[in-house]
């Protein structure tokens, strides 16, 4: 995946230019500006760009836009150009994409429901393979989260007739709880998931535990010498070892006496087969055996065990960052429900949530959901509604649930801009009339 390092936009609403270079030792740039300098129009045209949002593109008047990424990993670079040429004899124009030495060009409209009656159209007959070859392409340069501001009031949708309206109105759904409720449904999923790779590393331990009953020439003929010459076995810890392998097999009620037993007979056995004396050698030469199986499951047990750790790490992160936004109140994931967030007293429905709360979790969900991928992160103004203790740790937060993310971020926030004084951009400084 591809790092964005420059962008350029030339004829900005017709009479700015601007140029933005993204240091490949910084992952986070964060954009601010008095209203109106531009923050949230970049933000929207990168995004535009990536996800080829037509009507964004053909809206936001600009001449030519470009942008360089570099793969970090072997330093190849990538330029894309996207313009817009009108077509005075037709109601569409052509949005132009050029993606190195190759360019498409795509009917466009500034009209959503033409737009949107043209993509119903391209799926329905699939008749538009170069705006499928383009999305195809990019998706291989730019992997991109995009978080918008999420207002706590009913959404009104455009060109939404007036039944539809009053239901959603009824049913007092507003923009960020859909979101909240979306990123839930995923969260979900990815739990599932979690849940379902813990399980086949269980799985692959109970298949190998079987396989270590069978004789194996390569340790086998050699248990004798390698047991007797183990001076640091040790009963007591390899019990505690032996007790939490069970746990993980889920076959730990019982055996704990057994096992405290087996382990105290091998012990015996290597310390009676280093005497000269030894009247019992037949018996403690099995006990070598066990004593070579009991280590091939403790060591593959532990092995499991990081396994299960390093699948739930991100998850467990996760939830101590977000509890140290929430304290006094603590959030636990759910495979069911995706999490719980709850005080001393109780469970609190989600929808009770602040909206600072909803709007952070948001935020935080979205960051968790790219499963540390390299990607393309950008949000404008994640400040709202959030308190300023929580504005400062924001951008840290999202970084630390997902170190391979590049950040971009348009903002009004002081104390977001304070925190991180060294990824400001200030977008008077690199905005300027058009010659």
């Amino acid at each position: 995946m591809y790092f964005l390092n420059y962008l350029k936009i030339e004829g900005l609403w017709n009479l700015k230019d601007m140029e933005l270079h993204f240091p490949k030792t910084r992952k986070t740039t964060i954009l601010i500006g008095k209203n109106g300098t531009g923050k949230t129009t970049v933000i929207n045209l990168i995004r535009a760009v990536a996800e080829v949002d037509l009507v964004q593109l053909i809206t936001t008047p600009f001449d030519k836009l470009t942008l360089k990424l570099v793969d970090l990993e072997n330093s190849k670079t990538k330029t894309l150009a996207v313009w817009v040429e009108e077509d005075p004899k037709s109601t569409y124009d052509f949005v132009c994409y050029k993606i190195s030495s190759k360019t498409y060009r795509l009917r466009a409209s500034a009209d959503p429901m033409v737009m949107r009656r043209r993509m119903m159209h391209q799926r329905n007959r699939s008749i538009d393979s170069e705006f499928d070859e383009l999305k195809q392409d990019l998706s291989a340069l730019l992997n991109i989260y995009s978080i918008s501001v999420y207002r706590d009031g009913p959404i009104v949708a455009e060109n939404e007739d007036a039944y539809a309206n009053t239901a959603r109105r009824r049913a007092n759904r507003s923009s960020i709880d859909i979101r909240l409720d979306y990123l839930v449904n995923e969260l979900t999923r990815y739990l599932l998931e979690i849940s379902d790779n813990v399980s086949t590393v269980t799985e692959t331990l109970q298949k190998e535990v079987l396989k270590f009953i069978l004789y194996d020439k390569r340790t086998d003929d050699s248990i004798y010498t390698s047991a007797i010459g183990d001076k640091d076995f040790n009963p007591k810890e390899e019990a505690i070892r032996l007790k939490d392998v069970y746990k993980e097999l889920g076959v730990s009620r019982g055996v704990s006496e057994r096992i405290d037993s087996h382990t105290k007979r091998i012990s015996s056995a290597i310390k009676n087969l280093r005497g000269d004396d030894n009247d019992n050698v037949l018996e403690d030469i099995a006990m070598l055996t066990l004593h070579y199986r009991t280590k091939l499951l403790t060591d593959r047990s532990l092995k499991a065990k990081e396994q299960k750790e390093s699948i739930r790490k991100p998850i467990n992160e996760f939830i101590q960052i977000v509890n140290g936004f929430l304290s006094p109140k603590t959030m636990r994931v759910d495979s069911e429900h995706g999490f719980i967030v709850g005080t001393n007293s109780g469970s609190i429905d989600r929808k009770d949530l602040s909206s600072g709360e909803k709007q952070l979790l948001i935020l935080l969900i979205e960051s968790l959901l790219q499963r540390g991928e390299s990607c393309l992160f950008i949000a404008d103004e994640p400040e709202l509604s959030l308190h300023v203790e929580w504005q400062e740790k924001l951008v840290q937060s999202i970084s630390s649930i997902n170190p391979n993310a590049q950040i971009i971020i348009a903002t009004h926030s002081p104390e977001i801009a304070a925190f991180h004084d060294d990824s400001v951009i200030d977008m008077e400084e690199i905005i300027h009339e058009t010659d």
